[in-house]
This record gives structure tokens, C-alpha cells and sequence, in this order.
């Protein structure tokens, strides 16, 4: 693939053609806040939380396109000052709960990168929730409609379960068919959860608010439910799994998995799950030794 040389704050850096000034950007190792953007999903430029200025323009890094030669300014007074500006914007209609310590969310963690602090979250909420779904939760006082999740759902597990409701500060996500998420055409890839920058998707229990890009210290596994050979980290807590999610750098899955891989893992603690041989005997399953059922098998 062609590349093409630009300038990001006087350091020369190659990308491939049709990559856009995020890409440049984040290439030349500075990282913006981008709270619509998702490597794996088309771009669109809804939050205006990566501005930089380019060829004397101020544009959203995340749409525009990178060209040869152009001079790309990102860290001016300005420049962030407009950047802080836009996630303050995003931040304050939410409920302080949005902000608080502790919250691992990236919309969180860019506040506090940034120095915005929880204060600047005053939204009074109140629009519900959907708490319908066994594995995923709806928190609509906690949606910024960036339509991640739409994308996702659209775009990389194809389902187009969920859909944007409502104008202006009212637009929220909501399942497409319009009723509970439990009854949509949600086939539970967790995809949605994965990429929300706020918080409004989460996967009920222990692993609430843990995603593919955000996790504790984790074991890399290989899903064994089918041949596809998906990469996962098991997260887990006090020798209990509390969490299975999809790797973002696993080379067959690149951050996605099925239901099967990322919630069917119950059968760990369950009370029927075969925790040593069975061997039949006059009729009837009794537990024997690895040597006397290898032997028998053999």
C-alpha cells in the first residue's frame, strides 16, 4: 500500500494512504481524546473531541483525511483549550456518577487526563434504563449518542440490533425494535459493552464497566467453543473468573467474540459440571481413578 508522509507537531511520520490525521496523529505516538472513535468502526466525527489544526484549518482528526505535505498542530494553547471545551460540553449534561473516582470509563478517564473535574457533571438524569438483557445494561442517563455502539452492532457483528432515538439532547440508544433490549434482535456479542465510552452499556457483575481496552491483569486464552480460534483474557478474582473478554490484539477476532465466548462461562461454577471420571457400572455412573478409566477407555 502507498504511503504518505505528513508533519504532526514537527515530527515527520508515514502513514498509508486514505489513514486519517487521527491515525497520523496517534502514529506519531500523541494520543487524543476521540469519544466517537473506535479502530474498528467507520468514522463520524459527531464529538469534535480531536481537533487539531491542519493546513491552517481546525477540522476533527478522526474524518480528515491525511495528505502529503500537510503541517498538522495539536498541541497549542488553543487547539486543546477548543478539545477541553468539547468534552466539557459532553460532560456536563450527565449525572455526576459519569465522573466520579473511580468510574474506569474513557469518557472518565479523558476528564481526568485533561483536568476536568467530576464537578463539571450536572445533568439531573431520570431518562431509565433497560436492565431486560441477562448481559448487557442500559444506563440512558449515561448515553452521549456517539453511536459506537450502533456502528458496532452494525458493522463489525452485522445483527443492526440498536439504533439512535430522539433529537438533540434527548437522542439515546435504543434497541431497533423498539421494546425491551431482551426482546430485540440482539444476538449478545457484548460488542456494544465493549466500545461505549461512558459507561451506558455495561455487562452486569463483577465485570461491570470492564472492556476490551480497559481491564485489570487478565489470562490469554483461546476459545474453545469452535475452530475460528478467537483470542480472550480471562479476568479473574480471588481464583474466581469474573470476566471473559475478547482480545483487541487477537490476530483472528481483533477485539469481537460471540455470546458463546465471552458469557457462556457458568459452567465453571456449576453444580453439574464433571470434576473427576465416571465410570458405568451394573447400569449406573460412579467416579473411578484417571488410571482405572484411561485403562478402561483403552
Amino acid at each position: 500500500m502507498t504511503g504518505i508522509e505528513i508533519q504532526v507537531d514537527g515530527t515527520s511520520v508515514a502513514v498509508p494512504e486514505g489513514a486519517s490525521l487521527l491515525a497520523a496523529v496517534r502514529t506519531a505516538g500523541i494520543d487524543l481524546p476521540a469519544l466517537c472513535s473506535d479502530d474498528r468502526l467507520s468514522p463520524a466525527g459527531s464529538c469534535r473531541t480531536c481537533l487539531v489544526r491542519a493546513g491552517g484549518r481546525i477540522v476533527a482528526a478522526c474524518v480528515t483525511p491525511a495528505a502529503s505535505g500537510v503541517h498538522v498542530e495539536t498541541a497549542t494553547d488553543e487547539i486543546r483549550q477548543l478539545r477541553r471545551e468539547a468534552v466539557q460540553v459532553i460532560a456536563s449534561a450527565l449525572p455526576p456518577r459519569a465522573l466520579a473516582d473511580g468510574n474506569p470509563s474513557e469518557l472518565a478517564e479523558v476528564c481526568r487526563s485533561s483536568g476536568i473535574g467530576p464537578d463539571t457533571a450536572q445533568g439531573a438524569g431520570g431518562r431509565g434504563g433497560d436492565d431486560s438483557h441477562p448481559y448487557v445494561h442500559l444506563d440512558r442517563d449515561l448515553c452521549i449518542a456517539c453511536g459506537r455502539c450502533v456502528r458496532m452492532c452494525a458493522e463489525v457483528q452485522g445483527t443492526f440490533a440498536l439504533t439512535l432515538v430522539g433529537r438533540g439532547a434527548d437522542t439515546v440508544v435504543t434497541p431497533g425494535t423498539g421494546g425491551a433490549w431482551a426482546e430485540s434482535d440482539c444476538v449478545a456479542c457484548g460488542g456494544c459493552v465493549d466500545t461505549c465510552p461512558t459507561g451506558a452499556l455495561t455487562e452486569p457483575g463483577p465485570a461491570r464497566g470492564l472492556t476490551s481496552a480497559h481491564r485489570p491483569a487478565a489470562t490469554r486464552t483461546t476459545c474453545g467453543y469452535c475452530g475460528v480460534g478467537c483470542a480472550l483474557d480471562v479476568v479473574t478474582s480471588d481464583g474466581e473468573v469474573t470476566a471473559v473478554l475478547p482480545a483487541r490484539d487477537g490476530p483472528v477476532n481483533q477485539g469481537h467474540a460471540c455470546v458463546k465466548g465471552r458469557f457462556a462461562h457458568g459452567y465453571l461454577t456449576s453444580s453439574e459440571r464433571l470434576a473427576r471420571p465416571l465410570l458405568r457400572r451394573d447400569g449406573r455412573l460412579e467416579p473411578a481413578g484417571w488410571d482405572e478409566a484411561l485403562g478402561h477407555v483403552a
